[in-house]
């Protein structure tokens, strides 16, 4: 229905990617990585991904997490044309 449209429109859960991981140490990853989920969740945050561009670090995580997101809204938007 135009409800279900308009809330994937305006209320979209969201990922936040954390860049320059490579500069904390591997101890501090995971802490930080709570501490931001803990943060964002009242927001709609869905996914807290730490990457590193210079490394490559969560590259890949975050690429899937895209490509999932991607996936759910053109399933959706062929439902909608149904």
């Amino acid at each position: 229905g135009l409800g279900d449209v308009y809330k994937r429109q305006y209320n979209i859960p969201f990922v936040v990617a954390l860049t320059k991981a490579d500069k904390l140490k591997k101890s501090q990853l995971a802490q930080t990585q709570e501490e931001f989920e803990k943060l964002c969740l009242p927001y709609g945050c869905q996914k807290v991904v730490l990457t590193s561009g210079e490394s490559g670090y969560g590259i890949p995580e975050l690429q899937a997490v895209l490509n999932a997101a991607v996936a759910a809204e053109y399933e959706a938007n062929a439902e909608d044309a149904e």
